[in-house]
């Protein structure tokens, strides 16, 4: 008598949870992408600057807020265009105009 209650409780607990499930509702597993709102592809000659219209220089060396050790500079030879659709940026250790930083020379 014992089995038979207890296959009876399990039959009923397996008919719960289908029907528990069968009311869950289903969601995409991957949303739709939404519209590009922008974008640059970086078409240009080799050694070009990027669209002054999309991109602007921070230039200087006075920390920031941060006391970053560096000083940005406008220099193609730091940004530029590689002719491949890319955007190439070189950290270079130079001062060639002498920049001065909070810290001291830059």
């Amino acid at each position: 008598m014992r089995t038979i209650r207890t296959l009876a409780a399990l039959a009923a607990t397996a008919v719960g949870l289908t029907a528990a499930l069968a009311l869950v509702p289903h969601s995409p597993a991957i949303a739709a992408p939404g519209a590009v709102t922008w974008s640059d592809d970086f078409n240009g000659p080799a050694g070009a600057a990027p669209d002054a219209s999309k991109w602007r220089y921070d230039i200087g060396g006075g920390g920031w807020g941060n006391n970053e050790l560096q000083y940005y500079t406008n220099s193609t030879r730091n940004a530029a265009l590689d002719g491949n659709g890319n955007l190439v940026i070189t950290a270079r250790r130079e001062n060639p105009s002498g920049y001065s930083c909070w810290y001291g020379s830059c």
